[in-house]
């Protein structure tokens, strides 16, 4: 296993990690389940969630046949330069950096999926005063940062696969939002990107 396939098996323990230990953390503290999207079975919400799982899933599986020596796809060997694996590096980095800080500035907002049962606030301080969507915002840097490290055309694919599921999820929780919030929300959209 070199390098580059050490770094990528660590960086996906840490995000798996860091995902079921903040979701464990958040049901003790609130005594609330916030995976919402397995509630509410056959709706655009829980598949669009649910492919965004699968495709987390997917990195994973490509991550560990990659540190096994397996090359999964097609690869653009004209890319193999330290400086593209830096760039790559630096990605990973940010995106998963831009996740962790997202969830912080949430708090007790935070979900996966919409909530319709609690009371929730709209979030629009932190990070959310640059992005409205920060957490798909670093997600998608992620995947930026995994194509110039696995420089395989099935981690561009799912690239683009993920930004399709991002959007319909996106597009889902905007609705709810413009829903429960109405005009703070439609005032929130007027200063804030979708992404920046």
């Amino acid at each position: 296993m070199n390098f580059i396939q050490g770094y990528l098996l660590v960086l996906y323990v840490t995000f798996l990690l860091y995902l079921v230990g903040k979701t464990m953390l958040f049901q003790m503290k609130t005594h609330t389940n916030p995976i919402m999207f397995l509630k509410r079975k056959n709706t655009v919400e829980s598949f669009s969630w649910g492919m965004l799982m699968l495709i987390i899933v997917l990195y994973g599986i490509i991550i560990v046949l990659t540190a096994q020596g397996n090359v999964v796809g097609v690869t653009f060997s004209m890319l193999y330069h330290d400086a593209v694996y830096v760039v790559g590096m630096l990605l990973t980095l940010v995106g998963l950096a831009m996740v962790i800080l997202a969830h912080r500035h949430m708090g007790l907002s935070w979900r996966m999926g919409i909530d319709k049962e609690r009371e929730i606030q709209l979030v629009t301080t932190g990070i959310f005063s640059v992005s409205r969507n920060p957490v798909y915002l670093g997600i998608i840097t992620l995947a930026v940062g995994m194509i110039f490290l696995l420089q395989t055309i099935v981690s561009l694919v799912l690239f683009f696969v993920l930004l399709q599921v991002i959007y319909v999820v996106i597009s889902t929780e905007e609705r709810f939002l413009w829903e429960k919030f109405g005009e703070e929300y439609g005032q929130y959209v007027k200063r804030v990107r979708r992404f920046l």
